[in-house]
């Protein structure tokens, strides 16, 4: 019977758009999405296959694949002090999921101290992909959340990591898809003590349609229905509120993708302690050094506390 339920929601929420305006509670949304993704089965571990070692401006750097039967591909940059992997040390962890095409390099416009190891998250398909084949879009929507759940999974496990201290920091759209990560990820057992959410919000749609604001409007608008139709799973809205541990918010004043009401519906949403800051700028993006340099002194006060 609940097998029949969940088959009928999901087919509810891709058919007929369910989710738009409603709401489907979140721990259903959840079984679901677990279910699908076989997150749920602990014993389908994410598998690394590949590890491609340089070093870049006097750090380690690591670029990895992981693969998993359901999710498939999970590849990501690594970060951190030379030798860190075969280190006695245990490290801090800052996981950053950015924008759906900024992908794993992220980390590298970051400051980067010699004490945190910096994991940048890439997503399992660029623009240009998606321009040319839109069928690309839903499939990649589907299994990020969980592929972020398992990566923090694995990151959790490495012998030169400090598992207390593996710290997830969505950003921009990433930052809409950290709420089921995050969830899916506890089931598996993960926890952190800290989460940072930057220049986000809680509004899928209209994100979507902001992000894709240059591309012609009959497939903008294919896009945004098609995040539309399944936001009943991987709203925001019904997943920020289960959340654990405290949380840092960072938004810009004149941010372009997520309005303000977007930005301060997720702040509202997310359970205490919680702290937020405004940013001067607009939205945040590789080509806007002055913002960057305005948060990433933000996140690494919040993170020594």
């Amino acid at each position: 019977m609940k097998k029949a339920i969940l088959t009928l929601l999901v087919g509810l929420s891709l058919g007929l758009g369910f989710g738009a305006q409603a709401q489907v509670p979140g721990d259903l949304a959840l079984a679901f999405v677990a279910e699908n993704l076989k997150i749920n089965r602990l014993d389908l571990k994410a598998i690394q296959t590949s590890d491609i070692k340089s070093e870049i401006d006097g750090r380690e750097v690591h670029e990895v694949k992981l693969v998993h039967p359901e999710v498939g591909s999970i590849h990501f940059m690594m970060s951190g002090p030379i030798g860190f992997m075969t280190s006695n040390a245990r490290l801090p962890v800052l996981m950053i999921s950015a924008g759906f095409f900024s992908g794993m390099r992220t980390i590298q416009l970051l400051q980067n101290p010699s004490d945190i190891i910096l994991v940048g998250y890439e997503y399992p398909t660029t623009k240009d992909e998606i321009l040319k084949d839109p069928s690309r879009f839903p499939k990649m929507l589907r299994v990020v959340p969980g592929q972020m759940a398992l990566l923090l999974e694995w990151l959790q496990s490495r012998k030169y990591i400090d598992s207390s201290r593996v710290w997830p920091m969505g950003v921009s759209l990433g930052s809409l898809f950290m709420p089921l990560a995050l969830r899916l990820a506890d089931m598996r057992g993960f926890r952190t003590e800290k989460t940072i959410f930057a220049f986000g919000g809680a509004d899928i749609t209209l994100t979507v349609k902001n992000i894709f604001r240059e591309v012609p409007e009959p497939l903008r608008n294919a896009l945004v229905q098609t995040m539309g139709a399944i936001s009943a799973l991987h709203d925001p809205r019904i997943h920020l509120p289960h959340l654990r541990g405290t949380f840092m918010t960072a938004y810009g004043t004149e941010d372009q993708v997520f309005p303000r009401k977007s930005s301060l519906k997720q702040y509202d949403l997310l359970p205490s302690p919680k702290e937020i800051h405004w940013i001067k700028g607009p939205h945040i993006d590789v080509d806007q050094p002055a913002v960057i340099g305005q948060l990433v002194p933000l996140v690494y006060q919040y993170l020594a506390k």
